[in-house]
């Protein structure tokens, strides 16, 4: 059972945003200027983390029909990198378009550190991400065609995002020119004064000025709460909690202030209660077959779940790998006795046409495809169990960050727009993909290095490492 932020309609809190962004957007599609003025149209959102700042884009671009391109700051790779720089990788993305898209940036708000502004890093990310949103004519020389930057700017659109949890804070409020109103009642433009001053902090002016008026996202309330967990319970098919506890569990979860992250903890939990109840209905002799010859036969995980050693983890995988290799001999054989062989054409010259009967290596990626996405999940699931039992907020930080990008593998992996994409696009979702793995693993080492009790418990080391491979093995297979 896997369930995403995707599954949910917009929330209450949420929808205000989602329309404002959607104007900001149809202004910029329309292309004319207002009487003569340029408008700036591109949106810039304010939220704390966990209230789904990367739905409501979603949202807007699949109520407009434009293709979506996530990217976050803090994974940006600069021109002259040892591997693809993000520019290169745009540019491959723009080209492959057959309709608007939109290039949404996150994380703006890590720019205002002020260790990073003295980094060689920053100040050239700096740069390009400029060049990028003023579509100007430096992108030739960091490695975008110069037809690429001219359809950069005409059929191509940018949105922000934020967490600037200052902004959101019981204290920071009366200082934010909100008065005695909570920010939680509504989601608005903030005054631009009051945010240069207490919020923007050290994020350069030249990045924010490219935007609109900034749109802030309250907090999640108790309704949108409410409507998620309802929301959870009918998709599932369980039991509606009563009243009473529908409003007790909206309690919690605003006490506890972490968003949509709640509300996934909840869904695990049912998840667990579920199996629980299967497990006890279920008669077991199914799972554990008669002993022969005095030996004791130890059942095979089927899922990932049933995996509580790194022995039944490296089965489980095994199987996967000999249940591919064995329908790919059976899918030969097919393809042998239908019709003799064609010439096989380079990967990018062959676009992938709905309908059409896939290759054998596209046959082969998509079912490492599918296992990059479960294994994407189970990371998430278990970095977020993990994070309800520790009380240190930094070791949570890092466990939040792996489960974030793993979010965005799994993003990557589920957008229905990849089935129609040509090879060149389907590349690029690797590199996005191979990006979060990265920050996964550069996130994992240090919480080995500075909480290694923590990193000793569970397999998120190995899962991580084991995503990574399949990553590899699936754009092998992509690039023949």
């Amino acid at each position: 059972m896997r369930t995403t932020r995707t599954d949910f309609p917009l929330l209450a809190s949420q929808q205000s945003a989602s329309c404002r962004v959607t104007r900001l957007l149809k202004i910029g599609l329309a292309g004319a200027p207002l009487n003569g003025f340029r408008v700036r149209t591109y949106p810039l959102l304010m939220a704390p983390s966990g209230v789904g700042k990367t739905e409501i884009v979603k949202w807007a671009c699949e109520e407009l029909g434009m293709a979506l391109c996530h990217l976050s700051v803090m994974s940006w790779v600069i021109y002259a990198a040892k591997k693809p720089g993000t520019i290169e990788c745009l540019s491959g993305w723009i080209e492959g378009l057959k309709r608007p898209g939109l290039i949404f940036l996150d994380e703006l708000d890590k720019l205002r550190s002020e260790t990073m502004s003295t980094s060689a890093w920053h100040a050239d990310a700096m740069t390009e991400i400029l060049a990028l949103l003023d579509n100007d004519t430096r992108l030739a020389s960091m490695g975008m065609k110069p037809a690429i930057v001219a359809r950069l700017g005409k059929d191509v659109f940018f949105a922000g995002a934020g967490a600037w949890q200052v902004l959101f804070r019981q204290g920071e409020r009366q200082a934010l020119g909100f008065g005695k109103r909570n920010v939680s009642e509504k989601s608005e433009s903030l005054p631009t004064a009051a945010l240069r001053d207490s919020v923007y902090g050290g994020v350069p002016e030249e990045i924010l000025n490219r935007f609109a008026v900034p749109i802030a996202i309250s907090p999640l309330t108790k309704l949108d709460y409410a409507q998620a967990l309802t929301h959870v319970h009918e998709k599932l098919g369980e039991p509606m909690p009563t009243r009473e506890k529908l409003d007790e569990l909206s309690e919690l979860a605003v006490r506890e202030g972490i968003g949509f992250r709640w509300v996934e903890r909840y869904l695990t939990e049912l998840a667990i209660q579920r199996m629980e109840r299967q497990e006890q209905d279920d008669l077991i002799f199914d799972n554990h077959p008669e002993p022969k010859n005095g030996h004791t036969l130890e059942p095979k995980p089927t899922t990932l779940s049933d995996c509580h050693s790194e022995k039944e983890f490296s089965q489980y995988i095994a199987d996967l790998q000999a249940k591919a290799r064995n329908e790919e001999e059976a899918e030969s054989t097919e393809d042998i006795e239908e019709a003799p062989p064609k010439p096989r054409w380079k990967a990018k010259q062959t676009p992938v046409v709905s309908g059409s009967k896939p290759a054998r290596g596209e046959k082969n990626a998509a079912k490492l495809w599918e296992i990059i996405r479960t294994l994407a999940a189970n990371i998430r699931n278990s970095a977020c169990n993990r994070m309800m039992d520790l009380p240190d907020t930094e070791a949570v930080k890092r466990l939040s960050d792996i489960s974030a990008a793993a979010q965005s593998i799994q993003d990557q992996t589920e957008d229905p727009s990849l089935e129609l994409a040509n090879t060149a696009q389907i590349l690029d979702a690797f590199f996005v993909c191979n990006s979060d793995c990265a920050r996964m693993q550069h996130y994992w080492r240090e919480l080995s290095n500075r909480f290694p009790d923590v990193a000793a418990q569970g397999y998120l080391g190995l899962w991580i490492q084991t995503l990574q491979r399949f990553l590899n093995e699936a754009e092998e297979e992509y690039r023949r």
